[in-house]
């Protein structure tokens, strides 16, 4: 049975890691978990990856910023409610080409 308190913490260091330098976009939150505890649920993945956003986007380093897939330099910041669009389960699927998906990174 995977230690969820753990699991966070260690997820927390990974997305602050990669978000310092880049964005990373919500649904790499999930595949991080996939390799991380295969043996967690996917709800329990889900709503694991939206508890580290929220506490990710509460911080005034982090926001949540809306990118068009492999256009570099894409990011535009949200506007509207961040907490809001955590919960919206199409913020979580992977992007296709050309498409836009939201990512946590550093405010500039």
């Amino acid at each position: 049975m995977t230690d969820l308190t753990k699991l966070k913490d260690l997820l927390k260091n990974e997305v602050i890691d990669t978000a310092l330098d880049d964005w990373l976009g919500l649904y790499e939150i999930i595949w991080a978990l996939n390799s991380l505890a295969p043996d967690v649920t996917q709800v329990e993945k889900r709503s694991l990856a939206a508890e580290v956003a929220r506490e990710l986007i509460k911080e005034p380093r982090f926001q949540l910023v809306r990118v068009r897939w492999s256009i570099p330099k894409s990011e535009v910041p949200l506007a509207r409610d961040q907490e809001t669009m955590l919960e919206e389960p199409s913020s979580w699927d992977p992007p296709s080409e050309g498409e836009e998906y939201l990512a946590i990174t550093a405010v500039a």
